[in-house]
C-alpha cells in the first residue's frame, strides 16, 4: 500500500525500510512514545530542536495536541509536513493525518519514521507537492538561497530544509532540474477533492496545521472550497502582516476570515516574554496594533488554547 500519494511519487511499503542514525525516540507526558527520523541535527537547525527537546514549536504542538484530545473526532491536515512530528503525534492518538510537503529530503524522513512506528502506515497520507491557489500553476521552485533564513546558528553552516516557493509557480515543466529537489509539482487542495481517499470526507471535523514558508494565504485560498464543506475545530498558523496584505486586494483574505468565524473560530496570537508564553486574543479584521513581524496563531472554538496535552 503506497503511502506517498501522487501527483508526484508513489513509494511503496519497501521503498524506505533503511533507516539512517538519526533516529529520536520520542515520549509523551501520558507514556505514550513513538520514533522519528531526523535529519543531521549537525547540520539542520529543526532536528537539532527535535533531538534536544523532542519537538519543534513546543508551544504550537501542544495546542494542537490538545485541540486533538478535545476533538475526538477530527483528523490532522498539515500544510507543511515537513518530516511528520504533527502527523506522527496525531497517529499516535490514533487519528488519521495527511500532511502536504514538497522538499524530497523531508519525504524520506518522514516515511522512515511511518514506517519504524507500528499502525502509523494505515494512518497516514503524504502528500508530495506544493500548495497553490491557481489550478493552471503546476509547479514551483524552491527559493533555496533563503533556506538559512530561519537558521538559528549561522556561523557553523547549518542549514534550514524548510520549502520556501519562488514567486507565484510556473504552468509548464522545468527541464533540466530535479522534482524535489530544485523545484515542485503545485496543485490545490481543492482539485483533490474527487481523489477519494486523500482529504478527510466533507462533513468531516478536521484540525489544520499551516507552516507554507510564505505560502499558507495562497494554500489556504485553494482550499476554500473543500474547507467549506467540512468542520474546523482549530488551526494552527503561521502568519505575518505581509502575507495578509498578499491577498486583501482581491477579497481573498476575508474570505477565510469569514470562513474562520462561520466555524466559531476566534483569532489568538502567541505571545512570549521573559520565558512564558500566552495566547492573547486579537481581532482578524483589525490587525494593524498587533500584527508584527512573523508570528504563531490559533483559531480555536474551545476557548483560549490549551498547553495542557494532558487533557
Amino acid at each position: 500500500m503506497p503511502i506517498l500519494i501522487p501527483p508526484t511519487l508513489i513509494f511503496h511499503t519497501n521503498h524506505y525500510t533503511d533507516l539512517s542514525e538519526h533516529l529520536v525516540h520520542i515520549k509523551e507526558t501520558d507514556r505514550q512514545e513513538f520514533d522519528t527520523s531526523t535529519h543531521d541535527p549537525e547540520k539542520e537547525v529543526i532536528s537539532i530542536q527535535i533531538e534536544k527537546y523532542g519537538c519543534l514549536e513546543y508551544h504550537t504542538l501542544w495546542s494542537v495536541l490538545s485541540a486533538l484530545k478535545k476533538s475526538t473526532a477530527a483528523s490532522l491536515i498539515d500544510i507543511g509536513g515537513y518530516i511528520g512530528m504533527y502527523c506522527l503525534h496525531a497517529a499516535l492518538y490514533c487519528r488519521s493525518a495527511v500532511a502536504f510537503e514538497p522538499f524530497e529530503l523531508n519525504h524520506e524522513k518522514f516515511c522512515q519514521s511511518i514506517f519504524q512506528n507500528s499502525g502509523f502506515r494505515d494512518r497516514i497520507k503524504l502528500v508530495a507537492g506544493a500548495l497553490t491557489n491557481d489550478q493552471h500553476i503546476k509547479y514551483v521552485y524552491f527559493n533555496k538561497a533563503q533556506f538559512k533564513i530561519a537558521v538559528y546558528k549561522r556561523n557553523i553552516g547549518q542549514t534550514n530544509l524548510g520549502s520556501m516557493q519562488v514567486s507565484n509557480g510556473i504552468k509548464s515543466m522545468p527541464t533540466g532540474d530535479l522534482v524535489g529537489k530544485d523545484y515542485a509539482t503545485a496543485f490545490t487542495i481543492d482539485s483533490l477533492q474527487e481523489d477519494k481517499g486523500i482529504l478527510p470526507m466533507p462533513g468531516s471535523h478536521v484540525i489544520l496545521k499551516v507552516d507554507g514558508e510564505g505560502s499558507e494565504c495562497r494554500a489556504l485560498s485553494g482550499a476554500y472550497d473543500y474547507l467549506s464543506k467540512v468542520h474546523i475545530d482549530y488551526i494552527a498558523l503561521e502568519w505575518t502582516p505581509d502575507h495578509m496584505k498578499e491577498y486583501q486586494e482581491d477579497g481573498i483574505i476575508n474570505k477565510i476570515y469569514d470562513l474562520f468565524a462561520k466555524n466559531g473560530l476566534e483569532a489568538y496570537k502567541l505571545v512570549e516574554k521573559d520565558g512564558m508564553a500566552e495566547w492573547i486574543k486579537v481581532d482578524l479584521k483589525n490587525s494593524e496594533s498587533w500584527a508584527k513581524g512573523m508570528f504563531d496563531m490559533a483559531l480555536s472554538k474551545q476557548g483560549i488554547p490549551s498547553f495542557d496535552i494532558g487533557v
